[in-house]
């Protein structure tokens, strides 16, 4: 699975692609990348096929 999209951090809307096995696992390496902003920000995220995962994102980040 691979999520690409924007959140926004002190400097701006940021771009990430991100592949992983689950969006767990992409979630995971969001907090890791972005830890004060993932899951704390605007964001918008799509899968490889184009579909919206902006939600489920958000649920696996909050659970972390």
């Amino acid at each position: 699975m691979q999520v690409s999209g924007w959140l926004e951090t002190e400097n701006g809307a940021e771009l990430f692609d991100i592949e992983g096995a689950n969006i767990r696992e992409i979630a995971k390496q969001l907090k890791a990348r972005f830890p004060e902003d993932a899951g704390e920000t605007d964001m918008e995220a799509t899968d490889d096929d184009g579909e919206d995962v902006t939600a489920r994102l958000y649920a696996s980040l909050e659970k972390l």
